[in-house]
């Protein structure tokens, strides 16, 4: 694996846990009637307790980070 994917891989894993402990420390979400995107979305394994309505503005920030889109995991077959 390139040293370059390696460190794409690092900032997308620091990306998510930034973001999860800002939701988590920011009380107004706590409280939302939003449903855990878990409950209403099949396949989440990392952005669990997230509100439904935050997934995809969380997946465009972190495909905005690493400079790519929806279609690159698709079109490698990364995601089905």
């Amino acid at each position: 694996m390139p040293v370059q994917d390696k460190r794409r891989i690092v900032l997308l894993a620091a990306l998510l846990v930034c973001l999860v402990i800002s939701w988590r420390a920011n009380p107004a979400h706590t409280q939302s009637t939003d449903k855990p995107v878990e409950q209403v979305r099949k396949n989440i394994q990392v952005l669990k307790g997230l509100p439904d309505s935050q997934l995809f503005l969380a997946m465009n920030f972190v495909g905005d980070s690493l400079g790519v889109n929806c279609g690159h995991s698709r079109d490698r077959g990364l995601v089905r």
